[in-house]
């Protein structure tokens, strides 16, 4: 089978970095995935590319990747043909990261959550996939998770009875939330609760927010209600 040619932008702590921590179940990174056992079968990381030279250097040792083995300039990776490409950078980046990607036809791109920081940008980044048969994928991996996927089995076969009411919480300890480039607790971590819900549910008919905010750069808090046409809760 051949196999999937990728680059990995961003090689910070969900590009590689977390694989290092004990205490969580692996793989939990995209390397540690790309890396593993079934990764090798079915991907070649071809490319790799983080703003950080250093980085570079320590995902090479990480995976024991030899210097010729791997692109990681960037005017070498715009001359390749990749069959898919994986952003792990900051959220900021996503938006320009998935241009690049876009421009230079790749066809399937996968993103960390928040694909992008604001509506406008959204808006942009899919009518350029659209006229690029580009496919993006968010990396909400909760999805894939056996006890989430069990839960909405047993709530799609009526075994739990039916849906009512759910209610969400989402801490989040998100540093920095001065800085221009900050992300605060719904999109650093909320993300993973909406698109479960909708994963249940679909999409809401009517939903209503309040925002509080610390800084005037993103939310310190954020509390909504959805409310679906059958009668159900958020």
């Amino acid at each position: 089978m051949k196999k999937i040619k990728t680059l990995i932008l961003g090689l910070g702590r969900i590009g590689s970095l977390l694989e290092k921590d004990r205490l969580r179940n692996h793989p939990c990174t995209h390397a540690g995935l790309l890396f593993s056992e079934f990764g090798k079968k079915n991907f070649q990381v071809v490319g790799a590319f983080d703003t950080n030279p250093e980085r570079i250097q320590s995902f090479r040792k990480d995976w024991k990747i030899r210097s010729g083995d791997m692109i990681t300039n960037p005017e070498e990776i715009q001359k390749t043909d990749f069959d898919l490409c994986v952003i792990a950078t900051t959220s900021n980046s996503h938006f320009q990261d998935a241009k690049f990607a876009i421009q230079n036809k790749i066809q399937n791109i996968l993103i960390e959550k928040p694909a992008c920081l604001n509506l406008k940008d959204l808006k942009e980044l899919k009518i350029l996939a659209d006229l690029n048969d580009s496919r993006v994928w968010i990396n909400h991996e909760r999805r894939y998770h056996p006890v989430y996927n069990r839960v909405r089995n047993l709530l799609s076969e009526g075994k739990l009875g039916t849906i009512r009411t759910i209610k969400a919480s989402v801490l989040s300890s998100v540093p920095n939330q001065s800085s221009k480039d900050a992300v605060g607790p719904l999109f650093h971590d909320g993300t993973h609760a909406i698109d479960y819900i909708q994963w249940i549910l679909g999409k809401p008919k009517k939903i209503e927010s309040k925002i509080w905010k610390k800084h005037s750069n993103c939310e310190d808090r954020v509390v909504s209600v959805f409310e679906y046409p059958r009668g159900e809760i958020v």
